[in-house]
């Protein structure tokens, strides 16, 4: 139980890290 719970912690970073990553890969196309 105890992995997948840092599998999961590892998943919603990654989702979260990329959606950043995306927002400034767009601005920087904007800007």
């Amino acid at each position: 139980m105890f992995i997948v719970e840092i599998e999961n912690k590892k998943k919603n970073i990654f989702k979260y890290c990329h959606r950043i990553y995306f927002i400034i890969f767009v601005s920087e196309i904007i800007f």
